[in-house]
């Protein structure tokens, strides 16, 4: 969303979506960390090499870093309404 989006939505609605968005971070980590062990564990007991592990983790990462973005916005917008 553009930065005018959020200063036309309100603070309740920007809430909401800050939530929605620390979820759905939480979710994409903990695929990250599960795909790291995954690789991790493989690696250890001597299995061929995996790229369906480490594809399903640059996914989890191309995904969170617009989300973590989107979030860092709303905390912005969100901080500039209550100086006021």
């Amino acid at each position: 969303m553009k930065k005018e989006d959020f200063e036309n939505l309100s603070s309740e609605q920007l809430k909401k979506k800050r939530k929605h968005g620390t979820i759905l971070l939480i979710i994409l980590f903990s695929a990250i960390i599960l795909s790291v062990s995954i690789t991790i564990y493989r690696q250890i007991n001597g299995f061929d090499y995996d790229i369906a592990s480490n594809t399903a983790l640059i996914a989890c990462l191309v995904i969170a870093l617009p989300i973590y973005m989107g979030r860092k916005k709303i905390d912005t917008e969100l901080r500039n309404r209550e100086d006021k």
